[in-house]
């Protein structure tokens, strides 16, 4: 395990999957497979960081060859496997968590390492939400979902009938917290802060 590397590269298909070209063989951005995913205002969006980094940046392009980073340092704590969404206009962060047990296979040159704040154990059930992509505004520090936190998230939610909805997720196992924890639930809300 400790000649394990995650890629950066960009691979595109025409034909619905069934062939494949690389685009970019190494983006800017430090590799990462647990980041935030989402396409806003016509560019696809890397944000957050890999279990290797726990890093806050963002990133986005047009085309997945030229990447454009918005910011290396956001407000909100590096994390792993959030949900990003875009949805009213905006870019929305919920959720995420730390991975500790793989802090020490960081790039630790790298601008974007969190350094000691990887290495502790953290679940979160915040909401954020940024236009742009650099300016971030915490919309509510603790969802009703997020109780003591919810990681493993992943994926996107998804937004049908005006709301924004968040599908299952739990906790990663780390080094203090040794069983994962796996949720069924779906959450829906309108504005980031009142949720059902």
């Amino acid at each position: 395990g400790t000649t394990w590397t995650v890629d950066s590269e960009v691979w595109r298909s025409d034909d619905l999957g069934s062939s494949w070209h690389c685009v970019q063989a190494q983006c800017p951005w430090p590799g990462r497979h647990t980041a935030g995913y989402a396409v806003h205002q016509d560019r696809m969006w890397i944000i957050g960081g890999d279990c290797y980094s726990n890093s806050a940046d963002v990133w986005s392009s047009a085309d997945g060859v030229e990447w454009e980073c918005h910011t290396a340092d956001a407000p909100w704590a590096g994390r792993v496997l959030p949900s990003v969404t875009s949805f009213d206009g905006a870019l929305w962060l919920m959720g995420g968590q730390s991975a500790p047990q793989f802090a020490h296979h960081g790039a630790h040159e790298s601008t974007f390492y969190r350094g000691a704040a990887a290495r502790v154990d953290a679940f979160y059930g915040d909401v954020w939400r940024s236009v742009d992509g650099e300016h971030w505004e915490c919309i509510l520090e603790q969802a009703p979902w997020g109780q003591p936190g919810r990681g493993m998230i992943g994926s996107p939610g998804a937004v049908k009938d005006g709301f924004l909805w968040l599908f299952s997720g739990g906790t990663y196992d780390t080094p203090d917290a040794k069983e994962r924890k796996f949720c069924n639930d779906v959450w829906r809300t309108r504005n980031g802060t009142d949720w059902e």
